[in-house]
């Protein structure tokens, strides 16, 4: 009796360009990582204050309870959100900037007044550079 052959027709879900005989010792089941990819990525890992986040839960609890986050847990449009709420937080601070001189104008504090105008107009000069710049590269 002749032994039982046995063939190869596929690599990698491509077909072969012939069918390759292999020999009976091969062993062709999937091949797993003896320790799962959570216990490389945590194990023993601490926070820098001593508290122990080894595993994904106890680190997702860490990071809930500090009120902290990844970069990667934040969406494109999150971001460009919270970009253009800082870009109207520095438009108010201006606004309230051109009060203050105003105020300071009417109390009669001219000489504080002169340098809080040359102040506020640099930073809008700046501000309008900033935006024309930024929308003659779109």
């Amino acid at each position: 009796m002749t032994a039982r052959r046995r063939w190869l027709y596929t690599s990698g879900g491509q077909p072969l360009p012939e069918p390759i005989e292999i020999s009976e010792d091969l062993d062709l089941a999937e091949k797993r990582a003896p320790v799962s990819t959570e216990a490389i990525a945590y194990d023993g890992l601490r926070a820098t204050d001593g508290t122990p986040i080894d595993t994904r839960r106890r680190h997702r609890e860490y990071m809930k309870e500090r009120g902290l986050a990844l970069f990667g847990d934040f969406s494109p449009e999150s971001q460009a959100r919270d970009r253009a709420a800082a870009a109207a937080k520095s438009d108010a601070s201006l606004h309230d900037q051109i009060g203050r001189l105003i105020h300071d104008i009417d109390r009669g504090g001219e000489k504080a007044a002169r340098k809080l105008a040359e102040q506020t107009r640099e930073r809008a000069t700046a501000r309008a550079r900033h935006w024309s710049e930024k929308m003659g590269k779109d």
